[in-house]
């Protein structure tokens, strides 16, 4: 958030397992901002070969730590890391145009 002041360019960094994540946001007075981070947001060094989160009947539960760092004017505010897993799904349509998720 910009409390006050000007518009401000926003930086937000981040690191996953030596992936780098970097994402830029204006942000107004009074402006609250959500940044998003899209797969072209990544780094050439990718996460190869994601751990999944699975259902607890179905396997592991692999986590993942996210450190991210907001820059504005050269300032960097470092908030703790947060754990954080991957979760993929697919659906298909049975024989009675049912949606089944799995």
């Amino acid at each position: 958030m910009n409390p006050g002041g000007p518009e401000r360019k926003v930086v937000v960094r981040g690191k996953i397992e030596g992936a780098c994540l970097r994402a830029q946001a204006l942000v107004n007075t009074g402006e609250t901002r959500l940044v998003e981070f899209r797969p072209r947001h990544l780094s050439a060094d990718h996460l190869p070969e994601s751990r999944i989160w699975w259902p607890y009947q179905r396997g592991d539960h692999s986590l993942y730590d996210l450190k991210l760092e907001a820059v504005v004017d050269g300032a960097v505010a470092d908030p703790p890391g947060r754990p954080f897993g991957i979760r993929g799904f697919t659906s298909s349509l049975d024989e009675k145009a049912r949606r089944l998720f799995r």
